[in-house]
């Protein structure tokens, strides 16, 4: 809350790395010690991981060409000529080797190959799938004669910037294939300047067409009205069963996000998540505070938990109505996850 330009003086003359700042928010790597020291500088009112970017799509794609009759636009002479398109994707790998067939000759990159680090070299945005590419390609087949402009970000922040850098090269469709965790009610607002649909509203309100994917989760999204049926302080997935059943391997990461009808800013009911072993014995609790004293200035309707799985097994995935009113609904998404038992 203001105090920016003191916040980053402080992180650069004292070990950290401040990446993308903006008007009330820092992007920045803080070594662990410095971290205690950071969230003690006047005005810092809340400090978070930063949560990396999702695929915001499954493992199927669609030849949408002849849907869409592309050929009779092209034989009218519709090609797409003099317009840019921006594509803003988390891999394009393959995309140099199809550059003058498949791909225009020339297209212009912002890859992001850390936090606040861009290079225009087209290798650094080719990483471990080919989703961005398979768009790209759709895009040339359906309109042929567009400029294309691709970039991957690693961070929210980055997603500004590209936004930014896209709008004044005078992009007129932005097509997107990314999801973030929640910094918002759902309906489309957020109080959080670097929140995509910040960026969302920069482009549209220069005359850009935003194009989101509606994403493959609806198998990892649980929404519903919160029931505890026996008032035991946890909430039923599907009364009585107080759990949600997760098929583990060991190594993989699961990501889970929490958000529930409130304020944001304003709000006093405290969600939290807990996962189970295969004993039931708790492994893992999310532990965010959203009211009270340690919830900070800003508190807000999410939870979020992250956890490297040791072991294959069964999981099982609980939320604990900790204090404060029962909201109206609550809404869960799980990456990684596999099937949720309830979805």
């Amino acid at each position: 809350s203001g105090n920016v330009d003191d916040v980053v003086t402080f992180l650069e003359e004292n070990g950290g790395d401040p990446r993308n700042v903006g008007q009330d928010y820092i992007e920045a790597y803080v070594p662990v010690s410095l971290l205690g020291p950071t969230s003690e500088q006047p005005r810092v009112l809340r400090m978070r991981e930063i949560i990396p970017p999702q695929p915001g799509y499954g493992n199927f794609t669609s030849q949408g060409v002849q849907a869409h009759a592309a050929a009779a636009w092209h034989q009218a002479g519709i090609t797409g000529k003099g317009v840019k398109v921006g594509i803003i994707d988390v891999d394009f790998e393959g995309f140099r080797g199809l550059l003058g067939t498949e791909l225009p000759a020339t297209v212009a990159a912002r890859c992001y190959t850390d936090v606040g680090v861009f290079t225009q070299n087209l290798a650094d945005c080719e990483t471990d799938s080919d989703h961005g590419t398979i768009v790209a390609e759709s895009v040339i087949d359906i309109a042929p004669e567009v400029s294309l402009y691709i970039a991957i970000p690693r961070s929210k922040g980055d997603v500004q910037a590209i936004v930014d850098w896209m709008m004044s090269e005078g992009v007129f469709v932005i097509n997107t294939s990314i999801g973030w965790t929640f910094d918002g009610p759902g309906d489309g607002t957020s109080p959080f300047s670097r929140s995509p649909l910040k960026a969302v509203d920069r482009a549209v309100g220069g005359g850009a067409i935003w194009v989101s994917s509606a994403h493959n989760h609806a198998q990892t999204t649980w929404f519903g009205t919160p029931l505890n049926a026996d008032d035991d302080g946890f909430i039923d997935f599907s009364s009585p069963d107080e759990t949600n059943d997760l098929l583990l391997e060991a190594g993989q990461t699961i990501r889970v996000q929490l958000r529930w009808e409130g304020i944001w800013g304003q709000e006093d009911t405290d969600l939290d998540m807990i996962l189970y072993d295969s004993n039931l014995n708790p492994v893992w609790y999310s532990g965010d505070y959203q009211s009270g004293p340690l919830a900070g200035d800003f508190p807000i309707p999410w939870d979020y938990m992250e956890y490297e799985v040791p072991r294959d097994g069964v999981y099982y995935l609980a939320i604990s109505h900790f204090s404060g009113p029962a909201p109206g609904w609550i809404q869960m998404v799980g990456w990684g996850t596999g099937t949720l038992q309830y979805h």
